[in-house]
């Protein structure tokens, strides 16, 4: 049986503990969880947001903007290379389920 102790000065523990803090950090402002995947895929934890009819039933001066995206090219709603999405609910029927809705978005290259 073999016992391995490692010892360090303090500025290597400095060093090590600055280093876990920052990967902590790091993986809590990219918003990757433990698992690997992204923390809004979390359906246990934010699956009661995800219910769309509940979500746009606000008043029609409420302005929804698209916070992230794992993808910059949406060619059948918002083109290539969008950047910001904002959409608007500007007329709901409940018994229908019908709800029109302005979207509005801004090109990172309005030339493309």
């Amino acid at each position: 049986m073999s016992i391995t102790l490692w010892r360090f000065s303090p500025a290597s523990r400095a060093k090590m503990l600055l280093s876990a803090s920052l990967f902590t950090l790091t993986v809590a402002i990219v918003g990757v969880s433990v698992d690997g995947y992204p923390d809004w895929a979390n359906e246990k934890r934010f699956g009661k947001f995800q219910d769309a009819w509940t979500s746009i039933g606000q008043d029609p001066s409420v302005i929804y903007y698209l916070a992230r995206t794992d993808y910059k090219d949406d060619v059948g709603s918002w083109g290539e290379g969008f950047k910001c999405v904002a959409v608007r609910e500007t007329n709901k029927n409940d018994e229908e389920k019908v709800s029109c809705l302005t979207f509005l978005q801004e090109q990172a290259d309005p030339g493309r």
